[in-house]
């Protein structure tokens, strides 16, 4: 009877210490979600390894949002430059430096990091390391590169709002307004209830020359934020061109009620 007893004990005791240990290794290894959070309260960037992507660090350089200080992306660079000088081709180092460069809108140095780790591991490179490159490529005045790169990282991961609406403005800087507004049809169609995307479309469209499709885009952000008077604004221009004199007069008056400042 003592010993019927004692079996299921030992074996809870048993269970217990295995889920401690399986527990503690997760949080050694870091989920991107902890690592994150974990980073948050770091003063210096943690010692760099060859290792592709770079857990906790990677997740914190290649999020656009992040508050990083300048002295951490400096101190960044310096200690990934170190490493480097060690190894020329750390990985983790040459990625790292290369989005500490992008946050600091360094975008022709960030370039040549990032296209050399890219270069050392093609196939181990996830979608956003192009995208990064992608957006540095833009920020260097180089859209035709930037559209390859997004174009191979849409590829990679389908289905991805800012990798279509990154590529609708390399298009648009390369002066190629039509690609940019389907790519921006897709940004629509992943977001179809944003004002944010259909105002894209709908300046993209008014630089396209496409005057109904703007006047259409415009009146959807009008339908999403209807006290918006940069729409109306926007819309009455395109009413504008297309001759509807009475309709243009009426969204500058209803752009002008709504007690903004515009030049007249």
């Amino acid at each position: 009877m003592k010993l019927s007893i004692i079996r299921p004990i030992f074996a809870l005791i048993i269970c217990s210490i295995f889920a401690a240990a399986l527990f503690a290794g997760e949080t050694r290894a870091g989920s991107p979600v902890k690592s994150i959070a974990k980073g948050q309260n770091q003063t210096t960037p943690p010692s760099i390894k060859n290792q592709f992507p770079p857990t906790s660090e990677f997740y914190r350089l290649s999020d656009s949002q992040s508050t990083l200080s300048e002295e951490y992306l400096k101190d960044s660079v310096k200690r990934c430059s170190d490493a480097l000088s060690r190894n020329p081709n750390n990985v983790s180092a040459l990625l790292r430096r290369g989005m500490s460069y992008w946050h600091l809108e360094e975008h022709a140095r960030a370039c040549v990091d990032l296209e050399r780790a890219l270069a050392l591991s093609p196939s181990m490179a996830p979608a956003t390391i192009y995208r990064i490159l992608g957006e540095c490529y833009a920020g260097d005045n180089k859209p035709e590169k930037a559209i390859a790169v997004l174009t191979k990282a849409i590829k990679m991961e389908g289905g991805v709002s800012l990798l279509y609406l990154r590529r609708a403005q390399a298009y648009a800087q390369a002066e190629k307004f039509v690609e940019a507004v389907k790519d921006a049809d897709q940004v629509v169609a992943l977001n179809p209830k944003q004002h944010w995307a259909l105002e894209l479309r709908a300046r993209l469209n008014m630089n396209a020359r496409h005057y109904e499709d703007a006047v259409r885009d415009y009146s959807l952000c009008i339908k999403v934020a209807p006290r918006e008077p940069t729409d109306y604004a926007e819309r009455a221009k395109a009413y504008e061109v297309l001759g509807k004199k009475s309709l243009a007069a009426a969204d500058r008056k209803m752009r002008d009620s709504l007690n903004w400042n515009f030049d007249k």
